[in-house]
């Protein structure tokens, strides 16, 4: 990094590429966070409905 011209050194550019990689890398993860958490709620939802079937069709075989 001894150059002070206008070129930029190989240093810079290195870290440069590496800061857009973390960028893409960042924007993956949110996406992946995304989709985990529409992922989790459905089967959440379906699990809970699944759930009350079961009570109900129990409660109905007894003659609660």
């Amino acid at each position: 990094m001894t150059d002070r011209g206008n070129e930029e050194s190989t240093e810079v550019t290195l870290l440069r590429r590496i800061d857009g990689k973390v960028d893409k890398v960042t924007a993956q993860l949110d996406a992946v966070g995304r989709r985990a958490a529409v992922t989790g709620g459905l089967s959440g939802s379906i699990a809970g409905g699944l759930a009350a079937i079961a009570v109900h069709y129990i409660k109905m075989k007894m003659g609660w």
